[in-house]
């Protein structure tokens, strides 16, 4: 099971952020950047540039996964295989 840990958050607005974390195990870690849309719709990216264009609105930026929920979004973080070799 994968470690999340916040490493910083960006409000764009009261119900709209960026957020910064890291997903870890005890082989490998990966940076991830989650766009919260008003805490019903989070959208996970690879870098920081494509969520900000997100949450500007460019729809031609594709996320690497979407969810309706944060428990959702959590239980794929936990869950996802980052190990590299």
């Amino acid at each position: 099971m994968n470690i999340i840990t916040q490493i910083s958050g960006n409000y764009l607005r009261v119900d709209r952020s960026v957020e910064e974390i890291v997903v870890s195990n005890n082989r490998s870690q990966k940076t991830f950047f989650v766009y919260n849309f008003e805490g019903v719709h989070y959208r996970i990216f690879e870098s920081k540039k494509d969520a900000f264009k997100c949450a500007d609105g460019n729809t031609s930026i594709k996320p690497l996964q979407e969810f309706k929920d944060e428990s959702a979004l959590d239980s794929f973080l936990e869950s996802l295989d980052i190990f590299k070799e």
